[in-house]
């Protein structure tokens, strides 16, 4: 399958649990938005490598996994 429907997944998926979160607690999770923060940011290395614009291999092929302050 084409990355785009795991990234559309995995992306949906992360949503779900920090929506969840913030209306069963009515408070947000700093834990869940650095999960995101780093999510986002691996996203981008993979759309920044396909499209040619970083010699940088995301992870796994190349770099490590983003942390939520890059």
């Amino acid at each position: 399958a084409p990355p785009d429907i795991y990234t559309g997944t995995t992306s949906s998926a992360a949503s779900d649990v920090y929506k969840r979160q913030v209306l069963f607690t009515g408070d947000t999770n700093e834990q869940l938005r650095q999960a995101g923060r780093a999510l986002a940011t691996y996203f981008a290395e993979i759309v920044r490598f396909l499209t040619y614009n970083s010699e940088t291999k995301p992870f796994p092929f190349g770099a490590d996994w983003p942390s939520a302050d890059d």
